[in-house]
Formats: C-alpha cells, structure tokens, sequence
C-alpha cells in the first residue's frame, strides 16, 4: 500500500514539474536547497525537472555535484537538454525521461533529492539515498525545507578505512559488517587505463570517510613509462563516483 501510494505521488509529481522559472529564480532556489542539505557534493535528482532551469542552476554552484533532473514529458526533456547544451553544461547536468514509476538508480546512489511539497517519501525514496544523502522540498514559491535524510538502516554496518592500515591503531582490520566480495559495480571513473609501474601503483593508499572515498592517483599516460607521473590526490564521493576535487600531488 506504501508503494502503491508513493508511485502515485510520484507519477503527479513528474507529470506537475517545476513551473517556469526565470534564470534569477532557479539560481535562488538552487542556493536555498544546497543550504537546506548542507552544500553536499555527489549525485543530485531533482524530481518533475520541468524546463531544467532548476537543474542547470544547480550545476553551475560551486557545489560539486553532478545533476538529474527526472521529467515524464518528452518535449519539456528534449527542451532542457537543448537548454544545458547552449549553457555548456552537457556531461555536468542532463534531463533524462522516466516512465513516473520507478526511479531510474541503483540503491544507495544519489546524495541529494530534490522534490515538490507535499511528495511522500517513502520506500522508493529511500532506496536510491546514499547513507548521509539528503531529501529537499520546494513550495511555489521556490522556498526549500530539508525534509529528512536516508533512514539509519545502514547505521553501525559500515566502516571508515581512514589511514593506510585502518586507523590510528595500524591494526589493519575493520568493523565493517557488509563488506564482501565484489559482486556488481557501483560506478565507473576515468582513467579507464592505468600505468604499469614496476614500483608503484598508478592508484595508491585509499581511505575512506563520511560516504567520501580519498587516493593517490598518477594521470600519466598509460602508453609510455619514460613519460614523468602526474601525480593528484583525488576526493570521491563513495556512492556515485562523483569528483569533489582533485589537486596536484608530487612524491
């Protein structure tokens, strides 16, 4: 019954979107919503895109996010796509179609939704949130009020790996309770191709904090060792692989 409610919020949600906005608007709205979620950086859906003028605000923010909008009209999704490409934010920010039933994501992927008052979370809702990720609703007009984060399901399950060997305590065993082998892949990331290093890995020392994934990585060209490393130290975010920054590294 749950499901069946929520899917309906859903389907008149999407088929509503977000009205037309003006430029000066969609980027007031998009500030107030990073305020109320806390400038989180990862993965953001903003659910009934409309014109994508929502969505394109968000991507331009300093907040490093990669954006969604989900839209059940094809004209209003092939409008906005039209709309980010002029602006340049083709590969940061896109409009996809979706049927108003399912949500169109593995579990535990996106750190930020984005939702019209009055939308039920729900199961649905909950799946797609990463642990930490935050839901946001709008009103008409374009006030945004943090409704809530991901159910503490997770809680106590996982681990942060924090220093080479664990932690502090170089024991090098963790707590974690759902880690395993690898049985699916969560995200892919460039480069696709690393080095063959005969002394050091073109990825090395990753840690992990608060839904963040940290490593050395060495962007050289795979093609030819004689050609120097460049070597960056990289912040991920855990669940979506979206790049938070990247800064030079010289060992």
């Amino acid at each position: 019954m749950k499901r069946t409610c929520l899917l309906a919020t859903l389907i008149a949600l999407a088929m509503l979107g977000f009205t037309q906005m003006t430029y000066a608007d969609a980027a007031s709205q998009a500030a107030g919503v990073l305020q109320a979620a806390g400038n989180p950086g990862g993965l953001a859906v903003v659910l009934g895109a409309g014109d994508g003028e929502l969505v394109a605000a968000l991507a331009e923010t300093d907040t490093p996010l990669i954006v969604e909008g989900l839209e059940t009209d094809p004209a209003r999704v092939a409008a906005a796509r039209a709309m980010l490409g002029e602006k340049g934010l083709t590969g940061k920010a896109t409009v996809r179609l979706w049927d108003g039933k399912t949500l169109p994501y593995v579990n535990n992927v996106v750190r930020l939704l984005v939702v019209k008052k009055g939308a039920t979370i729900d199961e649905e809702i909950a799946r797609v949130l990463c642990p930490g990720g935050k839901w946001v609703a709008t009103n008409a007009t374009g006030k945004a009020t943090l409704g809530g984060g991901k159910p503490d399901t997770l809680d106590g399950k996982i681990d942060d790996w924090t220093h080479y060997l664990k932690d502090a305590s170089g024991n090098a065993v963790s707590r974690d309770k759902l880690v395993g082998p690898p049985r699916k892949m969560q995200w892919l990331a460039e480069p696709l191709w690393s080095r063959n290093h005969h002394k050091l890995a073109s990825i090395s020392s990753v840690v992990t904090n608060d839904g963040r994934i940290f490593y050395i990585m060495d962007d050289g060209p795979s093609a030819n060792m004689s050609i120097p490393g460049r070597w960056s130290l990289v912040a991920r975010d855990a669940y979506s692989g979206t790049l938070l920054w990247k800064k030079p590294y010289t060992i």
